[in-house]
């Protein structure tokens, strides 16, 4: 009978830390425009059976929707990518004045409000993936537990096309992610069409691979923020551990037991 019950406690302790350590969070897979004001891309996509989908001739593609039910992604708060696919059909038609990613949890833009810059010499023509990194985000107020409204906007200098493909929050090993370049910049004000100042020092990675010029500047902090995240990881691989542990254990309970019910007979 105590071999029962340590088989038992063993699956429930396998079950309750699978669900610790797998915790990848999807706030939109953006398959429909419609609650971005926008068109649906069915053809010419990332993932899932639509994207995201907004053309202009200048001033700025924006598009934005509200989260109900909103988000929780606090277990990411300073730890961990937000990941974005972006199709932009022509970097030389874009403004030198970054764009951004917003996530904010007021329901509206700029008000309690965590985001990261978007600059042109993050992508390329096509569709990009952009991961956006929460040790250093430009604004960085947001109640991470309700993030209930998100934004992207581009500024553009001629006829354009952004599309969007799934925002999604992880870690480094649930996103598959590993960090290449960094690009941080001052504060920026961005023009009147664009809601005023909405600010920020960016700590923006893109997947394409590519060093950014001024890299090296922020060097020692990017190396103690990968520090502390490893510290994070480390927690799940001793996590990992002890599930692996206590699964042999249960085996191991079950199987005498077995052999002692065949003694029996």
């Amino acid at each position: 009978m105590r071999a029962v019950k340590i088989a038992v406690f063993t699956v429930l302790f396998v079950f309750l830390a699978s669900i610790c350590v797998s915790a990848l969070v999807v706030i939109d897979n953006m398959d429909d425009g419609g609650p971005y004001g926008a068109r649906t891309e069915m053809k010419n996509i990332i993932e899932g059976t639509g994207a995201v989908s907004k053309k202009a001739n200048g001033g700025t593609i924006v598009l934005e929707r509200k989260l109900d039910p909103p988000i929780d992604i606090s277990a990411y708060r300073g730890v961990g990518y937000a990941k974005l696919h972006l199709y932009i059909e022509s970097v030389d038609n874009m403004s030198d004045t970054p764009g951004q990613l917003e996530l904010t949890s007021s329901g509206r833009c700029d008000v309690e409000e965590t985001s990261w810059n978007i600059s042109k010499n993050m992508l390329k023509d096509g569709w990009n993936t952009l991961y956006l990194s929460f040790e250093s985000p430009g604004e960085n107020s947001a109640d991470y537990s309700k993030i209930n409204y998100v934004r992207v906007y581009i500024h553009i200098t001629g006829a354009n096309t952004v599309m969007l493909d799934e925002l999604s929050v992880g870690t480094e090993e649930e996103l598959g992610y590993t960090p290449t370049a960094v690009e941080t910049s001052e504060p920026v004000k961005h023009p009147s069409e664009v809601y005023g100042e909405g600010g920020a020092v960016a700590a923006a990675l893109a997947s394409m691979g590519l060093e950014t010029p001024d890299a090296g500047e922020g060097l020692d902090e990017s190396q103690a923020g990968r520090a502390a995240q490893g510290k994070s990881q480390g927690i799940v691989w001793l996590v990992a551990a002890a599930v692996a542990a206590a699964l042999a254990l249960g085996i191991a309970a079950i199987a005498i037991y077995s052999k002692k019910l065949k003694k029996a007979k």
